[in-house]
């Protein structure tokens, strides 16, 4: 406010003499202008070229992903279903959901919720897609290298968000293989049962207790 008051009264009109006119700098006015629109036009074609990268989807024609999953985020877990094995996992309060995935194959997740929205995120994948009611978001993954990873809802979702946590494990091939015969071993696992905590037990002696009711994918 000092500076502008003291602008307005240094530079003040003193007499009838007409102020020193400046003429129109073209070229300047044209660099003005090109150089802000050229900037924009190439942020512009590499965030499209990199936003079709990461949204494209395995040809259907050439047999599709090699592992379909389904996300379900509801208030305030995680359910994932192994949509091609009829099988699925939910996660309790005290217990966060796993999800076993295999290294070398293209991996399709298909998320949705049945109440807020939410947001996948798996922090060393560099990748975070928003679950919304509603909606089917779809995108494809293929890992390369095994480990474990804690996942995390990305999205504020209500009382109980920073409790929504899931871990990733990647495995081998053959791993995952054997993991998804032992869910489908346990009739617990079924998708739509909302009971499958994905722990491989024999059949018998699992606890079959579960937060919510949420194991359906749409």
């Amino acid at each position: 406010w000092f500076l502008m008051g003291w602008a307005g009264f240094r530079y003040r009109k003193k007499s009838d003499l007409l102020p020193r006119q400046v003429r129109y700098n073209l070229p300047i006015e044209v660099l003005y202008t090109v150089v802000p629109f050229v900037i924009i036009a190439v942020l512009f074609f590499y965030t499209t070229v990199s936003q079709n990268f990461v949204n494209e989807l395995t040809d259907e024609d050439e047999g599709g992903a090699d592992v379909n999953i389904g996300i379900v985020g509801f208030q305030w877990n995680w359910t994932f279903n192994y949509l091609d094995e009829g099988v699925g996992v939910t996660g309790q309060t005290t217990q966060p959901a796993v999800m076993v995935l295999p290294t070398d194959r293209t991996i399709r997740f298909t998320e949705t919720s049945p109440d807020v929205i939410h947001a996948w995120w798996v922090p060393e994948f560099l990748f975070k897609r928003d679950v919304i009611p509603g909606r089917e978001n779809t995108f494809e993954i293929t890992i390369k290298k095994e480990g474990e990873y804690i996942g995390r809802c990305a999205e504020f979702c209500g009382e109980k968000h920073s409790a929504m946590n899931f871990v990733v494990r990647v495995v081998s091939p053959e791993e995952y293989d054997a993991y998804i015969d032992e869910l489908q071993a346990n009739p617990a696992n079924a998708i739509g049962s909302g009971l499958g905590t994905g722990q491989v037990v024999k059949p018998g002696t699992e606890d079959n207790s579960a937060d919510d009711e949420h194991g359906s994918d749409s």
